[in-house]
């Protein structure tokens, strides 16, 4: 989610985000880019790259976001940004692999995410305490995330709260690692995790939402849909699961965010056949789910239950029919 986002391996719910704390603008002073003279072209393509970047962001059709990226690729990889003596353009190298990985089919996508590794764990080896070394962490997490590791992932953010960020990267920080462990199935630590999110963040609706689905994975159905319904009192329109940075690893689990935020509505409705509408869209996302879902999926049986669950309220007759 977080924030994915999430996130975020892809047998479990993920919504890592691909947070990006600010970097340190401060450009080298003349003289030293004087003494290395491939730094003003390494910063010129990190420029370029970072336009690039932000442009993707903004734009419409995957093709187009694919293409603005891989022109932010070749403006880096044009001055050998991998190698460069400045961090930054190294790890805006990483950033853009990663997230061109997004767009490319399954071989290549896994490609472009281990040259995104390679490049980001050279840059933070380093200069493990330049403050862009921050962002080159989060962006490795997302990659391990992507590439299904979540026990790298975990190490990355152990790493981050070993370096005492600030209160709103920690938030980040104990967000994405409780998806990272709800992956890798530790469902208690997860949940102990998004749990510490909140604590220092209550009003953050991934936290909430993420909490939700940890505790509805663990046979909590009451606790989760209560969560949810924390999710979209910060967010009634669900934003946060539709920010650009935020995604989910299987993509499908989507499905279980909304189905869960159907589940909370309907349950918080005073008029009943509102309620029966709510609870059959309800029944009709996890149904989504379990289409998209992959025969060794194993959260299919507690979809299937929740689906059934949906399928019976909106079934139920009115109390004025009773009786007869």
């Amino acid at each position: 989610m977080s924030f994915r986002r999430r996130a975020i391996g892809c047998c479990a719910a993920i919504a890592l985000a691909q947070f990006v704390v600010s970097e340190s603008r401060a450009d080298p002073d003349v003289w030293t880019i004087a003494s290395q003279p491939r730094l003003a072209a390494d910063l010129a393509a990190y420029r370029d790259a970072e336009r690039f970047l932000s442009a993707s962001s903004r734009a419409g059709p995957d093709a187009d976001r694919r293409l603005l990226l891989a022109m932010a690729v070749r403006s880096l990889e044009r001055v050998g940004a991998a190698d460069s003596p400045d961090p930054r353009p190294p790890v805006m190298l990483g950033r853009v692999l990663s997230r061109l990985a997004q767009y490319a089919p399954a071989p290549q996508g896994s490609e472009l995410l281990v040259r995104a590794s390679d490049v980001l764990q050279r840059a933070i080896a380093a200069d493990p305490d330049h403050p862009v070394a921050v962002d080159a962490r989060f962006a490795l997490a997302v990659v391990w995330a992507r590439l299904g590791q979540p026990r790298k992932e975990i190490a990355v953010y152990d790493d981050l709260l070993a370096r005492e960020p600030s209160r709103q990267e920690r938030v980040v920080v104990l967000t994405n690692r409780a998806e990272a462990l709800m992956v890798a199935g530790d469902l208690d630590e997860s949940v102990a995790g998004y749990r510490a999110a909140i604590w220092l963040a209550g009003d953050q609706p991934l936290a909430h939402w993420g909490l939700a689905i940890a505790l509805d994975r663990s046979g909590d159905e009451a606790g989760a849909v209560a969560s949810a319904a924390n999710a979209l009192r910060f967010d009634p329109e669900s934003a946060a699961l539709h920010d650009p940075n935020v995604f989910f690893l299987p993509a499908h689990d989507r499905w279980w965010y909304d189905a869960l935020g159907a589940m909370a509505h309907a349950q918080a409705e005073k008029d009943r056949e509102l309620a029966r509408s709510l609870w059959a869209m309800a029944a009709s996302l996890w149904s989504r789910y379990l289409e998209l879902a992959s025969p060794d999926d194993r959260w299919v049986r507690t979809a299937t239950a929740r689906r059934k669950l949906c399928e019976l309220k909106a079934r139920a007759p009115h109390p004025q029919s009773r009786g007869r």
